[in-house]
């Protein structure tokens, strides 16, 4: 079982990052549709706004 942070939380047997991951996100079994990316614990569309989760590529 990976070890605890801040940002996870116990779902059965395993620790989720519930701040990134998509399957989990905000919440355990939380999945983000299609097109979308969980972005600081929240489903987002990233393809409308270039500022979430820092999708931007490097100038």
């Amino acid at each position: 079982m990976a070890r605890k942070s801040s940002s996870s939380t116990a779902a059965g047997e395993w620790c989720r990052d519930i701040i990134s991951d998509q399957t989990n996100c905000g919440s355990c079994g939380n999945r983000c549709g299609n097109g979308q990316l969980c972005c600081r614990g929240k489903c987002t569309v990233v393809a409308y706004d270039d500022d979430n989760c820092d999708t931007r590529s490097p100038v």
